[in-house]
């Protein structure tokens, strides 16, 4: 029995708000993003990799 049902079948990427929004005004808030996509985008998944934990 399913008790979801899918609003559309492409999964679409989430708001971001905070740090990384719209308003990026200073070099050191880009340079920040950029740190953070850089380490969620590319290091977390080879950590998950290579740790998948208890799944």
């Amino acid at each position: 029995m399913r008790h979801l049902r899918l609003v559309s079948k492409a999964p679409k990427k989430a708001q971001i708000t905070g740090l990384c929004g719209e308003n990026i005004d200073t070099d050191y808030e880009a340079t920040l993003c950029f740190l953070l996509n850089i380490l969620l985008g590319f290091f977390l998944p080879v950590v998950e990799a290579k740790y998948p934990g208890d799944q």
